[in-house]
């Protein structure tokens, strides 16, 4: 299993904005077939941060992930501007 563990930090006033676009994406991404789990936390102090855990069957089912046409769009078009720093981590269980 591949995991992946993702913190963003919106810019300021945009966190409203990210969680919204975060939710309508993670309906998407469960509905790929090598997602086992794509979970967004806010973190309780600094609303601004969000910890994303994401668990596919493996690596191939990740960079499948990174093919579709919502990471494009969504994740890389439309919440990365609005961040103002991003991190992320890829762990094999």
């Amino acid at each position: 299993m591949t995991i992946v563990l993702a913190t963003y930090t919106t810019a300021p006033g945009k966190d409203g904005e990210v969680a919204d676009l975060l939710r309508s994406y993670t309906a998407l991404v469960l509905e790929e077939p090598g997602c086992l789990a794509f979970e967004v936390y806010r973190s309780v102090d600094d609303r601004r941060r969000f910890l994303l855990l994401e668990k596919y069957v493996d690596r191939a089912a990740f960079a499948a992930h990174q093919a579709t046409e919502h990471f494009t769009e969504v994740a890389v078009k439309k919440i990365r501007p609005l961040l103002d720093d991003r991190s992320v981590e890829i762990v094999d269980a």
